[in-house]
C-alpha cells in the first residue's frame, strides 16, 4: 500500500490510498490519521481510486476513522471507490454510515460539519 497526504480547500486533509488496503497495511493507515487527528483537522477525505482491495480490518479501520471524527464534531468521507472495493464497501452498507461520492470536488465541498438535531428536553 502506498498513502500520501495533502489538504485541500476549505483546510480538509485529504489521503491517498494507492494498492491493498488490508490487516498488514494497517499501522501505516492508523499512523497517518492519528497525526491528522492530532492536528486538530475536522475534515478527512480518503481517497480510494487507486486501490484495488480491502479486508474486514480495512473496513473496521473506515469505521474506526469516521467514529473517531464524529466524536470531534467532524466530517469524514470517501471518494472515488472504484470496481471491487466499491463492491465491498456496499456489502457492507459503508455508504449508510459514511459519505461516498465520485467526485474530489464534490467530497470537499461535502457538507464540513454533520450536524445532528437534538431532541428537546421537556
Amino acid at each position: 500500500m502506498h498513502i500520501e497526504r495533502s489538504v485541500a480547500q476549505g483546510s480538509a486533509a485529504v489521503v491517498k490510498i494507492e494498492g491493498r488496503f488490508e490487516f498488514g497495511t494497517r499501522h501505516e493507515y492508523k499512523r497517518l490519521i492519528g497525526q491528522i487527528v492530532q492536528e486538530g483537522h475536522r475534515r478527512l477525505v480518503l481517497d480510494l481510486e487507486g486501490v484495488t482491495f480491502v479486508d474486514s480490518s480495512a473496513i473496521g479501520l473506515l469505521l474506526l476513522t469516521d467514529q473517531n471524527f464524529k466524536l470531534k464534531n467532524g466530517n469524514f468521507s470517501l471518494v472515488k471507490p472504484t470496481g471491487y472495493v466499491r463492491q465491498v464497501l456496499e456489502l457492507a452498507n459503508l455508504p449508510r454510515v459514511i459519505p461516498v461520492y465520485d467526485s474530489m470536488d464534490e467530497a470537499i465541498a461535502g457538507p464540513a460539519v454533520k450536524i445532528v438535531p437534538r431532541s428537546p428536553i421537556g
